[in-house]
């Protein structure tokens, strides 16, 4: 999951994990914290997957979000 800034064709802020980092159940995760900008846009995706490369299936073929939580914090 990240940011992406569509102007400046850059990731603003990023989070990723392995399939081994990841249980089983719901869990929060932090995706980073931005000026937002209105050429930016939030992004969440179930992973990556190159079939030349593994010929295998994707450790998780669903992602599920129930929640997606913006909280608005003081400059510092």
């Amino acid at each position: 999951s990240g940011v992406y800034d569509r102007e400046a064709k850059k990731s603003c802020a990023m989070m990723s994990r392995t399939a081994a980092q990841l249980g089983d159940g719901w869990a929060w995760y932090d995706v980073g914290v931005l000026k937002p900008q209105s050429s930016q846009y939030l992004w969440i995706a179930a992973g990556r997957f190159d079939r030349n490369r593994f010929k295998l299936n994707p450790s998780h073929t669903a992602l599920w979000v129930d929640q997606v939580e913006i909280t608005r914090v003081e400059a510092k």
